[in-house]
């Protein structure tokens, strides 16, 4: 008996609780409208305390709004139904207004045994509406200023999805490609803002397909039956978890690049060598603090990095400058040849050798000689080339008789000489020796800043090469470069240039003029399907009478663009 009673305690005490967490007022009433019991929240309502409710009549104490009306709870408890309604206000108390629901407490054989009513403060909910209105209010005044700016500015610009659906425009764009709000509202971009690139190189897809906005690409605009040229921009706008919600477009007369002008104004040029780059500065200290000197000299660095020119601006910094810098690439030749290069022969040394041969050592006396891949020496030539080092003297292939020099030796290596000191291959005592100043050279790809400023250097190169007007390279083209890994480092990358240069048909290089092999695994890079040559007249027109008002349907048909059909309806006079 005594547990039931402190289980019965232990519930109560528990309905007490959950009753009093509940952030509404909370009433229970018996049938005969006697109040059984009120939580804090509710008895806060009338600044009293709940204990002073306990066994009053309801309509003695609560006096709201409904009270007087019409009372809900004979209805609840004769038909069991529940009770809710909102903005009724308090009698006895000023406060509210207030939100009210009364629900029927039925026992275990379902008869009404009293109501429970929950009150609500609807005055926090309604200052919370209010701010949320005035909220709205101003920033649909910011959403209309805003639009009063980008109708007054100069360049052309719409909103779009992500699927380029046009979603707004300005007056600007309007003019541009004379047509109305109606004509381009609701439609995807590609249809009704044509260009010779929309099928090919969108800058809209790329965008949104790399998240990444697009500045000034060049495109030529199909307006009426003309192509004008214009710069198109495209910004994304991403959610809070990076996704693409929506695109701003930007169409603006062509005008002259000066990009790669200004990223290359805190650039240098020291002996050939361009960068702007930290590590490159470093190095190039490295290499006026060595150069006075006559120490070896271990220049280290990927293939087309730009070793050769290290070794160069060396000899131009020291004593030596008058004198000859001879190179040789180690790895172009044998090693009966590579010996008989670098240290010469006697007449009749081998088959062959019908006169007296110097060597390069002998031809860069007094000067710098330039060892390019010395990993490639033989251990016989290394060793050699270790006396040279230690002893200034050698003997010539065929001959006993020394030969004094008088040599500064800076070598080059695109491997990892320990290694191959590990491996037996390469000498221990020689690297030491040819390591006396080490300079190593960064790839490409780790000091992409230096990109802009080695293509402006290459761009002026050719085009007095070529007498061809180009002056810069689109925002995507840059992309591109920047985000290629450069295997062959400066090399290539000069090579790549040369290449877009000469293919590239405007004033600046696009990135569909860009080698392949720079788009490895970049299927945004996309051409024709077939040859505009295999397009005939008689194709097109049949095609114009089967889908008179459908010009992507006829290039799909074609399988060409929207652009290379333009051209051939063009080219053949078709009018349409």
């Amino acid at each position: 008996m005594e547990d039931k009673l402190n289980n019965k305690i232990k519930n109560q005490h528990v309905l007490d609780n959950i009753a009093e967490s509940i952030y509404d007022g909370l009433v229970a009433i018996d049938i005969d409208f006697n109040i059984m019991y009120v939580n804090k929240r509710f008895a806060d309502i009338y600044d009293k305390d709940p204990s002073e409710f306990i066994g009053k009549k309801c309509t003695d104490v609560i006096g709201f709004d409904h009270c007087y009306k019409s009372c809900p709870h004979r209805n609840i408890i004769n038909n069991q139904e529940d009770f809710s309604e909102h903005n009724l206000h308090c009698q006895k108390h000023k406060s509210g207004p207030f939100c009210v629901s009364a629900s029927p407490i039925i026992d275990k054989e379902g008869n009404t045994i009293g109501v429970l009513e929950l009150y609500r403060n609807m005055k926090q909910l309604g200052m919370y509406i209010g701010s949320l209105e005035e909220t709205n209010a101003a920033l649909m005044i910011e959403k209309e200023r805003l639009h009063t700016i980008l109708d007054d500015i100069s360049d052309g610009y719409y909103t779009a999805t992500p699927d380029g659906v046009i979603t707004s425009v300005n007056e600007k764009l309007l003019k541009i490609v004379n047509k109305t709000a109606q004509d381009l509202i609701g439609y995807k971009c590609a249809d009704v803002l044509c260009s010779d690139e929309c099928d090919e190189d969108c800058p809209l897809v790329w965008a949104v397909k790399n998240k990444t906005n697009v500045i000034n690409a060049h495109q030529r605009m199909i307006i009426g039956k003309e192509m004008t040229p214009y710069e198109k921009s495209i910004m994304v706008n991403k959610n809070a978890k990076g996704k693409v919600e929506s695109v701003i477009g930007v169409v603006s007369k062509v005008s002259e690049t000066v990009a790669l002008r200004k990223s290359a104004e805190n650039a240098f040029e020291y002996h050939n060598i361009i960068s702007k780059s930290d590590n490159m500065k470093e190095i190039l200290e490295l290499v006026e603090e060595s150069a006075p000197t006559d120490a070896p000299i271990l220049i280290k660095g990927e293939t087309g990095t730009g070793k050769e020119l290290i070794a160069k601006a060396i000899q131009k910094l020291s004593h030596r400058k008058s004198q000859p810098f001879v190179k040789i690439n180690c790895s172009a030749l044998t090693e009966s040849l590579l010996e008989s290069e670098l240290f010469g022969h006697v007449k009749g040394a081998f088959t062959g050798a019908v006169l007296n041969y110097a060597g390069k050592f002998k031809k860069a006396d007094k000067g710098t000689i330039f060892l390019d891949e010395v990993e490639n020496m033989s251990p016989a030539l290394q060793s050699k080339l270790l006396r040279v080092l230690e002893e200034q003297e050698f003997e010539p292939v065929g001959s006993n008789r020394l030969e004094k020099v008088n040599v500064r030796i800076i070598a080059a290596s695109n491997q990892n000489l320990l290694e191959l000191i590990e491996k037996g291959v390469f000498r221990s005592d020689l690297y030491y020796r040819l390591n006396v100043i080490k300079i190593i050279i960064p790839p490409l790809r780790e000091r992409i800043g230096d990109l802009s400023v080695l293509i402006d250097f290459r761009l002026n190169y050719l085009r007095q090469k070529y007498n061809k007007d180009i002056t810069a390279i689109s925002t995507r083209g840059m992309n591109v470069l920047k985000q290629y890994h450069w295997p062959g480092n400066i090399r290539q990358l000069f090579g790549a240039l040369e290449y877009a240069f000469l293919r590239a048909k405007s004033e600046r290089i696009e990135r569909k003029d860009l080698p392949e092999e720079i788009f490895i695994g970049n299927e945004s890079f996309i051409k024709d399907a077939s040859t505009p040559e295999a397009v005939s007249k008689k194709e097109i027109e049949r095609l114009l009478k089967l889908y008179p008002k459908n010009r992507r349907r006829i290039a799909f048909e074609l399988g060409v663009s929207r652009t290379t059909l333009w051209r051939k309806m063009q080219e053949y006079n078709i009018v349409h």
